[in-house]
């Protein structure tokens, strides 16, 4: 690993600092990294691998502790551990993103909405897969509870990750967006869901500004512009994973009806949240193993 460099862009500096202290906490470089806006996956808790997820839990880091990690993250905890597959362990972190509901803090640098898809590309992962919780468009065929399979997205937030880091190193300065999304683990995870009986559509994703829901005027022209749901905030980690070079596997469990309830819109996605949690975690658990083998064999092909 090349040293830290004090003319080195800032990005870079926090992104080099933080993978350092990870490694010297003992925790493994990963290929896979699932980064989380739904929750960590109940499978995950467990001391033994649980099937079919297969992943064996080797220790939990609190981000807090860690030098260098930005304030948005702190109060996280960075799970890691390997996934059993044919060709072997692969190792995994798994990390709740705090970025998608969390307001901007004053003086706060753009790229930390993004900042743990970095790490984890600079620590050897190629695979990313990211969840988080959405609401439906106007006059839209999903339902409450059915999961989207990211395909593509609008990004309609006004913001972005990559302001002013035109001098990084970890990455290009205008990143490919047209090969983000991991065809391959989009096509397996719509096989795996019909096999669940799990209803997920591939579909294009709103990505709304962070930390404010739709209103009815926003979702039909969400609608307009052909997205069949929308995110809050998603647009930092997509595009920070670009950037980073990671391929993305992008999951929405839809928890927002299409017509708000005056006054109530936040209780009522909370309690549709656990119709989607199940089928989220079951899907998650089915595609531990698939995106562990992808991950490798992409580490495999820059090595």
């Amino acid at each position: 690993m090349p040293p830290i460099d004090h003319v080195a862009p800032p990005l870079d500096q926090a992104v080099l600092q933080v993978r350092s202290a990870l490694r010297d906490l003992g925790v493994l470089d990963p290929a896979l990294l699932f980064l989380l806006g739904s929750g960590l996956p109940t499978w995950c808790e467990s001391p033994q691998p649980v099937a079919p997820a297969a992943f064996l839990r080797e220790g939990t880091v609190d981000l807090n502790e860690v030098h260098g990690v930005p304030s948005l993250w702190r109060s996280c905890k960075l799970v890691f551990g390997s996934i059993t597959t044919s060709a072997g362990p692969v190792p995994a972190w798994l990390l709740e993103d705090p970025s998608l509901d969390s307001p901007v803090e004053p003086g706060s640098a753009p790229f930390e909405r993004g900042f743990f898809a970095w790490v984890a590309a600079q620590a050897g992962a190629r695979i990313m897969v990211h969840t988080s919780a959405g609401g439906l468009v106007a006059n839209s065929e999903l339902e409450t509870g059915d999961l989207c399979l990211v395909r593509d997205y609008l990004n309609l937030s006004g913001t972005t990750p990559l302001l002013g880091i035109g001098q990084s190193k970890l990455g290009p300065l205008f990143p490919d967006l047209t090969r983000l999304f991991s065809q391959s683990l989009l096509h397996f995870a719509t096989e795996r869901a019909e096999a669940l009986g799990v209803k997920a559509t591939q579909s294009v994703i709103a990505a709304a500004s962070p930390v404010s829901l739709a209103t009815p005027a926003e979702r039909a022209w969400y609608k307009t512009a052909g997205a069949e749901a929308w995110v809050q905030g998603i647009a930092g980690p997509f595009l920070a994973a670009a950037h980073a070079g990671l391929e993305v596997l992008g999951i929405v469990a839809l928890i927002g009806g299409e017509e708000p309830t005056p006054g109530a819109d936040v209780a009522s996605m909370l309690l549709a949240s656990d119709a989607a949690a199940a089928g989220l975690d079951a899907l998650l658990a089915e595609l531990t193993i698939p995106a562990a083998e992808a991950a490798l064999a992409a580490r495999d092909e820059l090595a």
